[in-house]
């Protein structure tokens, strides 16, 4: 499935990704709290906030490796 050129998999795709370990960066978008209480093992927690200052996100962003499954996710 094709969103504006962004490719979506399955929860299960992805799941097989880990299991043979391909080593796709996940995203987790969600607020910290939500992160703090469970998450996929090896998100990271990218949390986006309207009224923050997008700069360190998108530092964060630019500076994960380009040739490697991203995948990002939130509630």
């Amino acid at each position: 499935m094709e969103n504006d050129g962004i490719a979506r998999i399955s929860c299960e795709e992805l799941k097989q990704c880990i299991d043979t370990n391909q080593r796709p960066i996940i995203i987790d978008t969600r607020h910290p709290n939500s992160y703090r209480r469970g998450r996929i093992p090896g998100a990271v927690n990218i949390y986006y906030d309207e009224g923050s200052d997008p700069m360190e996100r998108e530092m964060l962003l630019a500076s994960l490796p380009g040739d490697r499954l991203t995948a990002i996710y939130c509630d």
